[in-house]
């Protein structure tokens, strides 16, 4: 099998043909699209050969730099050959990553590129190029790769200021060596000081920008640094499912893989199960249970890929088990499913066999497209445009048709799912045909295309959202937030805010209340040591005493909670309580609303939807922090929330507006993207309530679209957007106000099977605010989930709640 693949590869491989006939003055379009056509035959062959990392160098003009290679490989000894550089760690650290320690990890690494060679003596590299690294240091694979590149070179860590490697080529290395075990001063004078941002940010194989992993590895920090190698280990452009909805889920899987020695390809072996289970369920019409197995097949495949990258595991028969399975075993699903319907009548004028042709041209053109497009173009479609990337979020995947098809069974129309698959299918292989068109024109004018991606600075100016949305990875997933996604540094008015929020936002005199002291008790004992920060918010805080107290509780993880509390807080965060505690004598009760800490740092800067950065932007306390590194986390999501609302506000607001202006505007845009039951006044009423906050906050935001009005008079402020600005935030804001309907019914609905006397804890709440009464029956109460929703129907079409 091996000796078939390489023959196809040799003799159908781009670079081989290129290779073998006389090269034209000019690479023209015209010959590599000849070239393209030919090979597109073999596309799904490609996608294998690039996902298993062989180089086309194996099988053409490069084979004699390859064998070399071989060779060195075979005797580690022998570190002579051109373009091979020797990689020799010093020092040691004791901590221990994703159950692996720094040497061990080190040497994965390493071996995973072609051009470095471990040695564990430095002499053993001759007159070879010699990477020196400090082994209580953190790196990537990409960090390595980049800095082998350089020549006489100690590059230093961002975080401590210090060196953790060095590329030794002309250098003395027996000073050098000393020099870096001791770093005693500046480097010797041969090496050039250089920084984790001057190696190349762009990652084309995960399709990225970020600043190459660095980090010391202290044992204080090692959950924050496991944080960054999980967040590290994902792709920026991807499937809207395996970006916002696998990462918490996955990393528990991760974590529980990690901790019991089970590797990447078990992983991935179970899940060739399930695909073959999820195929029978729907040839036998059990779709329930199909696309429950199909669900967590596409858990475990992005489980599998994360604990591949952050235990550097990944193995070229993994490559091959993991996106062989992929690339072949959707369109199975869909005609499985289709065999299923055998009382299937047309839909659209689609009859079945229309149906299985869309389906299979289109996911076959899809992929052949897409390879064409790398081969012919030079780049990844995906990766091209930020509309690429945007698309690629709904493509017709697996995971976008595996909605499709949920949603069918959810109607009772599971022929329905399958035609919305077919159809969106033909639709996205069109619209790729497109960009196609496109590229090659783009190709034809202005040479090879680059992605957007590959230059960030130019990303940043021109596709701000984008770049948030598609590429750091590293502090999306992992929870960590920096103000500056390429230095990480705050500015003197980031700083001057965290302070000013540090001080405004201590709980500590609130804390004393007795009746606030009797609740945190409860929620000690109830979460344990899981439980991190606890923030109160709301009525509370403006002088009320006769209301239910609102709590945001923040935890470290969720192991304090049953399971499938568990699963409904990763996938419909926070999970709302009600606890109830008794001081001098009376009873007292407060809503309590969970959720990791990890995943309050991510939503009050990346979600979409404005339910967190909103609420937490305005006035809150913390009542109790676990410790200081936990409360700088807190503070600084406080801050973040406060810009992010701020900032996404802007383009639905006036040009020019003072600051009471601007707060009641942007919090009348949050409230309309929930169900709300306050009275329209209540807005001012809260903005009025604590004036001084917003009007020492707004000037600490430093937000370039907001500048304070020319004439200088205090809390007057005008906004600089461009008109297509404006028009996005309209379109974000019109999105947000129907999807928050949706998100507001199912917190309800989540709530419901969490909070005691859900029904009358809201129509508690509907009357106090907008002084509708309404009475639920015995039957409502007791099931409110399958008998409230008339109820509520009636007291939404009445104006009690909007």
């Amino acid at each position: 099998m091996a000796s078939a693949l390489k023959w196809v590869s040799r003799h159908c491989n781009l670079d081989y043909i290129l290779a073998s006939q006389p090269k034209p003055e000019n690479d023209t379009l015209g010959m590599r699209l000849r070239v393209a056509i030919i090979c597109a035959l073999r596309h799904s062959f490609w996608m294998l050969h690039d996902r298993l990392g062989w180089g086309m160098s194996l099988f053409s003009r490069k084979k004699d730099a390859s064998s070399t290679s071989d060779a060195a490989s075979s005797n580690p000894a022998d570190c002579t050959d051109a373009g091979l550089t020797c990689v020799y760690a010093i020092v040691s650290s004791r901590v221990r990553l994703w159950g692996i320690d720094a040497q061990t990890r080190l040497r994965r690494q390493v071996a995973q590129l072609p051009n470095l060679r471990w040695i564990d003596d430095w002499r053993e590299a001759g007159d070879a190029p010699l990477l020196v690294v400090r082994a209580d240091y953190l790196f990537e694979v990409r960090t390595l790769k980049a800095l082998a590149q350089h020549h006489d070179v100690a590059l230093y860590c961002g975080t401590d200021q210090r060196a953790a490697a060095l590329q030794l080529t002309q250098a003395d290395r027996t000073q050098a060596l000393r020099w870096l075990d001791e770093r005693p001063g500046e480097p010797p004078v041969r090496l050039r000081k250089i920084t984790p941002e001057a190696l190349s940010h762009f990652d084309a194989k995960l399709r990225r920008t970020e600043v190459p992993l660095l980090e010391p590895m202290l044992a204080e920090r090692r959950e924050q640094l496991e944080s960054l190698l999980y967040g590290n280990s994902y792709k920026g452009i991807t499937d809207l499912v395996t970006k916002w909805l696998w990462p918490a889920p996955a990393r528990r899987g991760v974590r529980w893989c990690a901790d019991r020695g089970v590797t990447p390809n078990a992983v991935t072996a179970f899940g060739l199960l399930l695909v073959l289970g999820a195929g029978l369920a729907f040839w036998q019409g059990h779709y329930l249970l199909g696309l429950a197995m199909g669900w967590l097949m596409t858990w475990l495949d992005t489980v599998d890929g994360k604990l591949a990258r952050v235990t550097v595991q990944s193995s070229r028969m993994g490559h091959l088990l993991d996106h062989g399975v992929d690339l072949i075993h959707p369109p199975f699903w869909y005609l499985l499913w289709g065999v299923s319907l055998v009382n299937f009548q047309p839909v659209l004028g689609l009859d079945m066999d229309m149906i299985e042709h869309l389906i299979i041209g289109g996911y076959v053109g899809g992929r052949v497209i897409e390879g064409i497009f790398v081969r012919a173009l030079g780049c990844e479609v995906f990766s091209w445009r930020p509309f690429d990337s945007w698309f690629r979020l709904i493509t017709a995947r697996r995971n976008p048709a595996l909605i499709l098809l949920t949603i069918g069974v959810i109607i009772a129309r599971p022929d329905l799912g399958l035609v919305a698959v077919a159809v969106w299918t033909a639709l996205s292989t069109a619209i790729l045909s497109v960009r196609l068109v496109q590229g090659i024109v783009q190709r034809m004018r202005h040479g090879p295309l680059q992605s957007w991606l590959s230059d960030s600075n130019h990303a940043r100016s021109r596709y701000p959202r984008s770049l948030l949305t598609f590429a750091n990875t590293r502090a999306a997933y992992a929870g960590m937030e920096s103000c500056d996604a390429e230095t990480g540094e705050l500015t003197s008015k980031q700083r001057s805010l965290r302070e000013w929020l540090r001080q405004r936002s201590d709980g500590s005199e609130a804390a004393l209340d007795p009746t606030v002291a009797a609740l945190l008790a409860v929620l000690k004992e109830r979460f344990g040591d899981s439980l991190s920060a606890v923030l109160i918010y709301g009525s509370y805080l403006r002088g009320k005493r006769d209301t239910v107290l609102d709590f945001y509780v923040l935890l470290e993880d969720y192991r304090a909670l049953p399971w499938w509390q568990k699963m409904l807080c990763c996938m419909v965060a926070p999970n709302v309580y009600q606890i109830k505690a008794k001081c001098d004598g009376n009873g007292t009760r407060a809503k309590c609303a969970t959720l990791s800490v990890r995943r309050f740092e991510r939503a009050v800067r990346h979600d979409f939807h404005s339910y967190f950065w909103a609420r937490f932007a305005q006035p809150s306390r913390l009542v109790y922090c676990k410790d200081e590194a936990i409360r700088g986390r807190v503070i600084d999501a406080l801050a973040n929330a406060a810009h992010t609302f701020v900032s996404r506000a802007l383009p639905v607001l006036p040009p020019s507006l003072s600051t009471r202006d601007l707060w009641i505007g942007a919090l009348q845009r949050t409230y309309r993207s929930e169900l709300r039951v306050e009275k329209p006044g209540q807005i001012d009423a809260l903005v009025d309530a604590e004036p001084d906050y917003f009007q020492a906050i707004t000037p600490l935001l430093d937000i370039p679209a907001l500048q304070p009005e020319s004439s200088g008079e205090a809390g007057q402020w005008r906004t600089n957007l461009s008109v297509a600005a404006r028009r996005q935030g309209k379109r974000e804001w019109w999105l947000r106000r129907h999807v928050g309907k949706a998100l507001t019914v199912l917190r309800v609905t989540s709530a419901a099977t969490m909070f005691e006397a859900p029904l009358d804890y809201i129509l508690w709440k509907i009357e106090r605010h907008s002084g509708v009464w309404a009475k639920a029956n015995e039957r409502q109460r007791r099931w409110p989930l399958l008998f409230a929703w008339p109820l509520l129907w009636r007291l939404y079409r009445s104006g009690a709640f909007r």
